[in-house]
Protein backbone atom coordinates (compact mmCIF):
# COMPACT_ATOMS: atom_id res chain seq x y z
CA UNK A 1 0.00 0.00 0.00
CA UNK A 2 1.39 3.47 -0.79
CA UNK A 3 1.99 5.88 2.03
CA UNK A 4 3.45 9.42 2.81
CA UNK A 5 6.42 8.04 3.32
CA UNK A 6 6.68 6.47 -0.47
CA UNK A 7 9.46 7.82 -2.46
CA UNK A 8 8.04 10.81 -4.33
CA UNK A 9 9.18 10.54 -8.15
CA UNK A 10 7.90 12.99 -11.28
CA UNK A 11 8.76 12.31 -14.61
CA UNK A 12 9.73 15.24 -17.80
CA UNK A 13 8.54 13.71 -20.75
CA UNK A 14 6.91 14.77 -24.06
CA UNK A 15 6.26 11.49 -25.26
CA UNK A 16 3.26 10.82 -23.57
CA UNK A 17 3.41 6.56 -24.44
CA UNK A 18 6.96 6.58 -22.73
CA UNK A 19 5.82 8.83 -19.58
CA UNK A 20 2.66 7.12 -18.56
CA UNK A 21 3.82 3.75 -19.04
CA UNK A 22 7.15 4.57 -17.31
CA UNK A 23 4.96 6.68 -14.54
CA UNK A 24 2.69 3.20 -14.24
CA UNK A 25 5.35 0.89 -13.69
CA UNK A 26 6.55 2.60 -10.99
CA UNK A 27 3.64 2.93 -9.16
CA UNK A 28 3.27 -0.69 -8.72
CA UNK A 29 7.00 -0.62 -7.25
CA UNK A 30 6.67 -0.92 -3.56
CA UNK A 31 8.24 2.31 -1.83
CA UNK A 32 7.55 4.49 -4.94
CA UNK A 33 5.05 6.93 -6.33
CA UNK A 34 5.23 8.77 -9.46
CA UNK A 35 2.92 11.98 -8.85
CA UNK A 36 2.86 13.81 -11.80
CA UNK A 37 4.01 13.66 -15.34
CA UNK A 38 5.07 16.86 -16.77
CA UNK A 39 4.80 17.12 -21.05
CA UNK A 40 7.54 19.78 -21.11
CA UNK A 41 9.74 21.78 -19.09
CA UNK A 42 7.54 24.94 -18.83
CA UNK A 43 4.96 22.85 -16.94
CA UNK A 44 7.54 21.23 -14.72
CA UNK A 45 9.68 24.48 -13.46
CA UNK A 46 5.76 25.92 -11.96
CA UNK A 47 5.09 22.25 -10.42
CA UNK A 48 8.02 20.60 -9.38
CA UNK A 49 9.32 23.55 -6.48
CA UNK A 50 5.62 22.62 -5.43
CA UNK A 51 5.65 19.16 -4.78
CA UNK A 52 9.21 18.74 -3.92
CA UNK A 53 9.92 15.29 -5.35
CA UNK A 54 12.68 13.01 -4.30
CA UNK A 55 13.47 12.79 -7.43
CA UNK A 56 12.78 13.63 -11.53
CA UNK A 57 13.00 11.41 -14.38
CA UNK A 58 13.80 14.37 -16.67
CA UNK A 59 13.88 13.97 -20.99
CA UNK A 60 16.85 15.60 -22.32
CA UNK A 61 14.98 16.27 -25.97
CA UNK A 62 11.85 18.46 -24.55
CA UNK A 63 10.15 20.61 -26.79
CA UNK A 64 10.60 23.93 -25.11
CA UNK A 65 13.99 23.83 -23.74
CA UNK A 66 17.18 21.27 -23.35
CA UNK A 67 16.56 19.15 -20.04
CA UNK A 68 20.15 20.14 -18.73
CA UNK A 69 18.75 23.29 -18.64
CA UNK A 70 15.47 22.34 -17.10
CA UNK A 71 17.49 20.38 -14.64
CA UNK A 72 19.69 23.73 -13.60
CA UNK A 73 16.91 26.05 -13.22
CA UNK A 74 14.93 23.46 -10.79
CA UNK A 75 17.96 22.62 -9.26
CA UNK A 76 18.09 25.88 -7.99
CA UNK A 77 15.19 25.56 -6.46
CA UNK A 78 14.66 22.36 -4.96
CA UNK A 79 18.45 21.55 -4.62
CA UNK A 80 17.51 18.68 -2.52
CA UNK A 81 16.07 16.91 -5.74
CA UNK A 82 17.81 14.03 -7.04
CA UNK A 83 18.17 13.77 -11.20
CA UNK A 84 18.04 11.30 -13.75
CA UNK A 85 18.62 12.20 -17.21
CA UNK A 86 15.97 9.95 -20.01
CA UNK A 87 16.94 9.98 -23.21
CA UNK A 88 17.58 8.59 -26.71
CA UNK A 89 20.90 10.42 -26.53
CA UNK A 90 24.16 8.80 -25.57
CA UNK A 91 26.40 10.96 -26.92
CA UNK A 92 29.58 12.59 -25.32
CA UNK A 93 28.09 15.95 -25.46
CA UNK A 94 25.14 15.70 -23.75
CA UNK A 95 26.39 13.43 -21.12
CA UNK A 96 28.98 14.83 -19.49
CA UNK A 97 27.05 18.06 -19.53
CA UNK A 98 24.33 16.51 -17.66
CA UNK A 99 26.36 15.04 -15.39
CA UNK A 100 28.49 18.50 -14.90
CA UNK A 101 25.73 20.29 -14.59
CA UNK A 102 24.26 18.12 -11.38
CA UNK A 103 22.57 14.83 -13.21
CA UNK A 104 22.50 12.23 -10.39
CA UNK A 105 22.17 9.50 -13.27
CA UNK A 106 21.96 8.92 -17.16
CA UNK A 107 19.95 6.38 -19.10
CA UNK A 108 18.71 5.51 -21.96
CA UNK A 109 15.31 5.04 -23.26
CA UNK A 110 15.88 1.26 -24.46
CA UNK A 111 16.78 0.25 -21.08
CA UNK A 112 14.37 -1.75 -19.71
CA UNK A 113 11.66 -1.10 -17.06
CA UNK A 114 13.75 -3.10 -14.62
CA UNK A 115 17.25 -1.53 -14.93
CA UNK A 116 15.23 2.33 -14.40
CA UNK A 117 13.78 0.79 -11.17
CA UNK A 118 17.59 -0.36 -10.91
CA UNK A 119 19.33 3.00 -11.13
CA UNK A 120 16.17 5.02 -9.31
CA UNK A 121 17.25 2.86 -6.43
CA UNK A 122 20.81 3.56 -6.68
CA UNK A 123 20.32 7.18 -6.94
CA UNK A 124 17.98 7.23 -3.75
CA UNK A 125 20.41 5.37 -1.90
CA UNK A 126 23.11 7.97 -2.68
CA UNK A 127 24.98 6.43 -5.53
CA UNK A 128 25.41 7.66 -9.19
CA UNK A 129 23.40 5.35 -11.99
CA UNK A 130 24.11 5.25 -15.31
CA UNK A 131 23.30 2.32 -18.19
CA UNK A 132 26.48 0.14 -19.38
CA UNK A 133 26.84 2.12 -22.09
CA UNK A 134 27.07 5.22 -20.69
CA UNK A 135 29.35 3.66 -17.95
CA UNK A 136 32.02 2.49 -20.75
CA UNK A 137 31.72 6.25 -22.14
CA UNK A 138 32.70 8.00 -19.14
CA UNK A 139 35.67 5.46 -18.17
CA UNK A 140 36.84 5.75 -21.81
CA UNK A 141 36.51 9.51 -21.49
CA UNK A 142 38.53 8.89 -17.88
CA UNK A 143 41.23 7.11 -19.42
CA UNK A 144 41.81 9.84 -22.75
CA UNK A 145 42.09 12.40 -20.04
CA UNK A 146 44.52 11.23 -18.10
CA UNK A 147 46.00 9.64 -21.60
CA UNK A 148 46.39 13.32 -23.30
CA UNK A 149 48.06 14.90 -19.79
CA UNK A 150 50.86 11.67 -20.25
CA UNK A 151 51.38 13.19 -23.60
CA UNK A 152 51.10 16.37 -22.56
CA UNK A 153 54.70 16.14 -20.87
CA UNK A 154 56.28 15.17 -24.33
CA UNK A 155 57.94 17.60 -26.33
CA UNK A 156 56.73 18.17 -29.78
CA UNK A 157 59.92 16.43 -30.89
CA UNK A 158 58.71 13.07 -28.92
CA UNK A 159 54.77 13.39 -30.08
CA UNK A 160 56.62 13.76 -33.87
CA UNK A 161 58.38 10.21 -32.91
CA UNK A 162 55.34 8.68 -31.34
CA UNK A 163 53.58 9.33 -34.24
CA UNK A 164 55.86 7.76 -36.59
CA UNK A 165 55.84 4.39 -34.19
CA UNK A 166 51.69 4.68 -34.54
CA UNK A 167 52.14 4.39 -38.01
CA UNK A 168 54.10 1.58 -38.27
CA UNK A 169 57.89 2.98 -39.10
CA UNK A 170 61.46 1.37 -38.00
CA UNK A 171 64.00 3.60 -36.19
CA UNK A 172 65.98 3.78 -38.73
CA UNK A 173 63.01 5.27 -41.25
CA UNK A 174 61.91 7.62 -38.42
CA UNK A 175 65.82 9.24 -38.41
CA UNK A 176 65.65 9.35 -41.68
CA UNK A 177 62.44 11.34 -41.89
CA UNK A 178 63.97 13.64 -39.11
CA UNK A 179 67.23 13.84 -40.14
CA UNK A 180 68.97 12.31 -37.18
CA UNK A 181 70.73 9.18 -36.31
CA UNK A 182 69.36 6.39 -35.19
CA UNK A 183 70.63 6.40 -31.98
CA UNK A 184 69.37 9.43 -31.32
CA UNK A 185 65.62 7.64 -32.01
CA UNK A 186 66.59 5.27 -30.13
CA UNK A 187 67.63 7.47 -26.92
CA UNK A 188 64.13 9.71 -27.48
CA UNK A 189 62.10 6.35 -27.36
CA UNK A 190 63.38 5.75 -24.46
CA UNK A 191 62.94 9.15 -22.86
CA UNK A 192 59.09 8.87 -24.29
CA UNK A 193 58.47 4.86 -22.32
CA UNK A 194 59.54 6.56 -19.07
CA UNK A 195 57.24 9.80 -19.45
CA UNK A 196 54.66 7.26 -20.50
CA UNK A 197 55.11 4.75 -18.08
CA UNK A 198 55.23 1.99 -20.71
CA UNK A 199 57.51 -0.58 -21.52
CA UNK A 200 57.31 -1.31 -25.06
CA UNK A 201 55.88 -0.22 -28.64
CA UNK A 202 52.46 -1.20 -28.33
CA UNK A 203 52.00 -0.07 -25.10
CA UNK A 204 53.15 3.52 -26.12
CA UNK A 205 50.62 3.28 -29.34
CA UNK A 206 47.47 1.97 -27.63
CA UNK A 207 48.06 5.05 -24.76
CA UNK A 208 48.95 7.85 -27.81
CA UNK A 209 45.60 6.38 -29.55
CA UNK A 210 43.46 6.50 -26.62
CA UNK A 211 44.80 10.10 -25.97
CA UNK A 212 43.31 11.61 -29.05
Amino acid sequence: MKTRNNIIISIIEDQLEIGLGLKDYINKQTDYLCDIHYINATDALLGIPSCKPDLVICDIGLPDMSGVECMKRLLVKVPETKFIMFTVFDTDAYLFEALKCGASGYILKDDSLSEIIGAIKEVINGGGAMSPEIAKKVIQSFHQNVNSKKIECLTDHQVDILKYIADGLLNKEIADILHINEGSVKVQISTIYKKLSVNNRVEAVNLFKDAK
